[in-house]
């Protein structure tokens, strides 16, 4: 079955080094990333470790999702692949110097099992994808102008 991708890129009004902390710290995650309410990391964040993620509107009923760190290059890349919740879906980041700010480039991959989960994924995972891009181009804007 084909990959979906979905790639995006817009400025944040910040230098690389503060965005890459801010993506890059398990107690910001929340923060930025919507719908995520709480992160706990299994051991220091490196190539190989991994986070668990809590999402959801009620203590009862989150979803937990645990993310593997597949790209880790100070204050430039940035990267995971989900190993439990929608395993295999990969989300990247790319910072880029731009004068006083940083231009953010974020991609995310995935494979979908089964010819039902892509054709259903044309039509509802990129405005998905897009809506949660805008989220997180927005938070981090608002955390950085604070």
């Amino acid at each position: 079955m084909a990959t979906i991708s979905y790639t995006v890129s817009d400025t944040i009004p910040a230098p690389m080094a503060e965005v890459f902390d801010l993506l890059t710290n398990p107690a910001h995650i929340p923060q930025w990333l919507p719908g995520c309410k709480s992160v706990e990391p299994i051991g220091p964040l490196r190539r190989g470790s991994r986070l668990r993620l809590a999402f959801g509107r009620r203590t009862a009923e989150l979803e937990v999702v645990e993310l593997e760190i597949v790209e880790l290059t100070p204050h430039a890349n940035f990267g995971w692949i989900e190993r439990r919740g929608r395993p295999g879906s990969q989300m990247y980041f790319h910072l880029a110097f731009a004068g006083g700010s940083t231009t953010l480039t974020m991609k995310s991959i995935w494979h979908p099992k089964g010819l039902r989960a892509w054709l259903r994924a044309r039509w509802s995972r990129r405005k998905d994808a897009q809506r949660m891009f805008e989220g997180m181009i927005n938070n981090l804007r608002r955390m950085v102008t604070r």
